[in-house]
């Protein structure tokens, strides 16, 4: 009956009948189950683990000596007065863009 409703309504001419599934052949061994979880334990530990470098402290400090040592080059090279001195304010201001980002993210993700 539900041929003739798909023939009709959908245009099909012919359904496929299903094949038995037999569990040796079409189903993953307990050792490949266990060896796929395994797998996705170690991702997820990875993954864990760059999440905690990206929101630590010691990461926005690299960022923020990194930052300072591009920028008071780059004015110490064109000559300019006290570069290292200027290139405090711009390190800094980079520095706590980084702090407020969380911040920011978390306001929004409830806005959503």
């Amino acid at each position: 009956m539900w041929r003739n409703w798909l023939a009709h309504s959908h245009g099909v001419r012919k359904v496929a009948r299903s094949s038995r599934v037999t569990p040796t052949k079409n189903m993953a061994s307990l050792q490949d189950l266990e060896k796929r979880i395994a797998t996705i334990e170690e991702r997820n530990e990875r993954v864990e683990k760059d999440k905690a470098w990206e929101t630590s402290v010691a990461r926005k400090l690299v960022v923020l000596g990194l930052t300072y040592l591009v920028i008071g080059t780059y004015l110490h090279s064109t000559g300019l007065a006290d570069p290292w001195l200027n290139a405090i304010v711009p390190a800094l201001g980079f520095f706590l863009s980084t702090l407020t980002l969380g911040l920011l993210k978390n306001l929004w993700m409830k806005m959503r």
